[in-house]
């Protein structure tokens, strides 16, 4: 379950950088197929992986499965990870090249900003308000369920 979890996090993470460097470098014009062509080649992506897993867990067993699976990922993650987003910029920290003087300063480099725009977005009423409200509905939802399934408990 913690590795779940862990995993989770992490493919989170790297959903929204792929997005934020597809946003960063795709022009305003192209973006909507751009993320047309995103949503479809991840329900492709899905739908191979889940062919592929049930294949390989009915010819082998699970752990060559995840195994595999894994590997294939790791493979997958390093285009994005080793792609260049502007010419002349750093792949990796440790790579040659510098940064451009707009993404630069683009950069927020000190913690107090970051933390204050965080706590703008987090505290907004109206997510606050949504998120009360999709609870309650499920409450609301999960008590008719109970009145339907079980009409003779009070």
């Amino acid at each position: 379950m913690v590795t779940g979890f862990i995993v989770g996090c992490l493919a989170s993470i790297f959903d929204v950088s792929i997005d934020g460097m597809a946003v960063d470098i795709i022009p305003i014009p192209q973006q909507a197929r751009a993320n047309g062509l995103m949503w479809g080649s991840l329900v492709m992506a899905m739908s191979a992986a889940l062919a592929a897993g049930t294949w390989l867990i009915n010819n082998y067993d699970f752990s060559t499965a995840m195994l595999t699976l894994a590997v294939a990922v790791s493979i997958i993650m390093m285009v994005p990870l080793l792609s260049r987003e502007r010419q002349g910029e750093k792949i990796l920290p440790w790579t040659a090249g510098k940064a451009l003087p707009e993404t630069k300063q683009l950069q927020l480099s000190n913690w107090r900003s970051i933390l204050k725009a965080l706590y703008s977005v987090f505290s907004l009423r109206n997510l606050t308000h949504c998120y009360w409200q999709c609870y309650y509905l499920q409450y609301k939802e999960l008590l008719i369920t109970w009145e339907l399934c079980f009409p003779f408990l009070p």
